[in-house]
């Protein structure tokens, strides 16, 4: 919307105003979807007994700059354009040692996905959703990646927390959120959020992650910025040669579907169900640099 209303400027500063003005809208409307499903989050945290955090992403975060109308002290842009939210894995919510996801675990994480269905969000907007969000909606990406604790395997971390995210990349293919929007990552042990070195730590990092951003580029720019705590990595034993290369480490995409236009969504929210996903392709890597490697 910002490439929009840089583009209308050079016409004229009335249609500039204006598309200034349709985009404080559109950030505004963006902003209250973002309220609107943390909330609905929490909901369903409380009532299935889950640890859930979440953080706002804001173009500041993403190195962004600001766009008219939406800055604070210094220029900086704290509009919330997404969520990055963390789930604590339940004892019960994959088979131990899979990746197949338990009942119980099916009826949560489903009830976590529908949030992020462009239907979802357009019910939540009302009755008189404009065309340019309906559209921001349907383009909407969202990056699932799981998580594991540090173990002297981490190769077998790696390769576990890859295929938990691809089955709940396909569940949330199958709660309505558009296939080519979902991409999955398994981060392994790679990024904690507490220590290894006690039992609450490893539960913690035990985790799936939910990130949802307007495009590919802030999705690209956000896993680039992303930092790794050093100091949250435990002493364990050094693991065989043949363990330490990083396993399936860059995020990767469901197979795309064909998701509906804006004025379908806007017509029918649910016309944008993908079928269900079954087969993965790497992600390519472009000049902004989102295919990003764990290292």
């Amino acid at each position: 919307m910002g490439g929009l209303a840089a583009y209308l400027a050079k016409k004229s500063p009335l249609v500039a105003a204006a598309g200034t003005a349709v985009g404080a809208a559109l950030g505004g409307w963006i902003g209250s979807a973002m309220d609107n499903r943390r909330c609905s989050l929490y909901k369903i945290a409380q009532a299935n007994n889950l640890k859930l955090t979440s953080a706002t992403i804001t173009p500041e975060k993403l190195g962004q700059s600001a766009q008219p109308g939406q800055t604070s002290n210094g220029g900086q842009d704290k509009t919330a354009i997404g969520l990055d939210v963390q789930l604590q894995n339940k004892d019960d919510e994959f088979v131990p040692g899979t990746a197949e996801i338990t009942p119980a675990g099916q009826q949560y994480l489903t009830q976590i996905a529908q949030q992020y269905s462009p239907g979802e969000m357009l019910k939540s907007a009302g009755p008189n959703v404009t065309p340019q969000a309906a559209q921001s909606v349907q383009a909407r990406k969202v990056l699932i990646v799981a998580h594991a604790e540090q173990t002297n395997d981490p190769a077998r971390a790696a390769e576990l927390s890859d295929r938990r995210a691809k089955a709940v990349a396909e569940l949330f293919a199958r709660a309505g959120v558009p296939t080519a929007n979902i991409y999955y990552q398994g981060a392994g042990d790679a990024l904690p959020v507490a220590s290894n070195a006690d039992a609450a730590g490893r539960a913690a990092n035990n985790r799936v992650e939910f990130v949802d951003v307007p495009s590919d580029a802030d999705l690209g720019r956000y896993l680039q910025l992303r930092t790794v705590n050093a100091n949250l990595f435990a002493e364990v034993e050094p693991p065989a040669a043949s363990q330490r290369a990083p396993v399936s480490r860059r995020h990767r995409h469901i197979r795309r579907g064909q998701p509906a236009s804006a004025a379908e969504a806007t017509a029918n929210p649910q016309a944008s169900s993908p079928r269900a996903a079954s087969a993965v392709t790497p992600a390519t890597e472009t000049a902004d640099g989102w295919g990003y490697d764990f290292g």
